[in-house]
């Protein structure tokens, strides 16, 4: 996706948590070039990876002391691309002062990630597991090839992305009646609730497993949700049924954004 489109989908994603939207330009920072293809993919995409990418541009951005030195490759290629973002971000009319949030920033940074699994498989638990997470049923579905030789093409981005600001993305659509019964009553107390953005965060790793072909082991993913929501100093267990269900919902509806986007031909 192109970089109007990971800005437009997380600025709608952060809108469901009540977040400041102003954090989705964190989305933007895994598509920057940190080292030549295609290793630069793999890096941007690790989810080991993030806190070092969250850690510099929380420095240069917010101006704050992290753990990641100045002279950090992920912090000269973030402060090179910086006048880009600020760009990349006015042209969505979002204003260029920055009310930035640890947890929501990193919640925009796995979008990313999240996001490109729709469209190419991508191995987001690497060292640990080198299972590619993906859209593996879709793919089958529609003509794959079609798909990766068309879709860096303007026009059919530009139809993609029009097509997703109508899917009420922010919007939470949640089918109650999908969960048990102990479970469909707590979610039922918190239907007119926002989500939570840390737990949101946690749902798109578990979705990230669920989607490895075969499933990412539970050992693996657990380890990945541990370690980020250990660096945004959150030790408290999450639940996110709500979270998940939303994000079944809103693949659902990327997913038939994509399918209407290529062309019959």
């Amino acid at each position: 996706m192109d970089s109007k489109t990971h800005l437009l989908i997380s600025q709608k994603i952060l809108k469901s948590c009540n977040a400041d939207e102003s954090n989705a330009f964190f989305s933007l920072i895994p598509g920057i070039q940190f080292h030549l293809q295609p290793f630069n993919s793999l890096y941007t995409h690790t989810l080991e990876n993030q806190p070092r990418l969250l850690d510099a541009a929380f420095c240069l951005f917010k101006g704050k002391k992290t753990n990641i030195s100045k002279g950090s490759l992920e912090y000269l290629k973030i402060q090179a691309e910086k006048d880009n973002l600020l760009v990349s971000i006015s042209e969505l009319g979002q204003e260029k002062t920055l009310n930035l949030s640890r947890q929501d920033a990193c919640l925009s940074l796995i979008t990313h990630i999240y996001l490109n699994a729709c469209v190419y498989p991508v191995q987001a638990f690497l060292p640990y597991s080198a299972i590619p997470s993906g859209h593996w049923e879709f793919w089958n579905k529609i003509d794959y090839s079609l798909l990766q030789r068309r879709w860096q093409e303007k026009q059919l981005q530009q139809e993609f992305r029009e097509k997703v600001a109508k899917a009420d993305i922010d919007k939470i659509q949640i089918n109650s009646e999908a969960f048990p019964p102990l479970i469909r009553k707590r979610v039922l107390k918190q239907k007119d609730n926002d989500l939570n953005s840390p737990a949101l965060l946690k749902a798109m790793i578990i979705r990230l497993g669920e989607l490895g072909s075969p499933p990412v082991n539970y050992e693996t993913v657990d380890r990945a949700v541990r370690f980020l929501l250990r660096h945004l100093n959150i030790n408290k267990h999450l639940r996110v049924d709500r979270e998940r269900a939303y994000l079944l919902v809103t693949e659902a509806k990327i997913l038939k954004c994509i399918a209407e986007s290529l062309p019959k031909h």
